[in-house]
């Protein structure tokens, strides 16, 4: 059996129109991944990373309150020797 031009064009024309299908197909089947619910063990993963930054933060939160604890000390033992002299020169 022997096709003419006319033939070869359709099976051409066939052959894009399913390919292109497929490759529609593809991406819809992607864009339904990206826009799918979550499964329970990735919102589970998602939030104890959430959990561990803000461990991290809070860490850091604390380091800052201890350094102004202890500036805080310093600066009161500072002040109290400072009034403690200056009174015992007024005396």
């Amino acid at each position: 059996m022997q096709l003419n031009n006319t033939d070869c064009q359709k099976q051409i024309k066939c052959a894009t129109l399913c390919h292109t299908n497929q490759g529609v197909n593809v991406m819809l089947s992607q864009l339904k991944k990206l826009f799918a619910a979550p499964s329970a063990e990735m919102l589970a993963l998602r939030e104890l990373e959430d959990a561990k930054r803000r461990l991290l933060e809070a860490y850091s939160y604390r380091e800052e309150a201890e350094c102004r604890v202890a500036c805080y000390n310093e600066r009161i033992e500072r002040l109290t020797e400072y009034l403690r002299n200056v009174q015992e020169e007024n005396a």
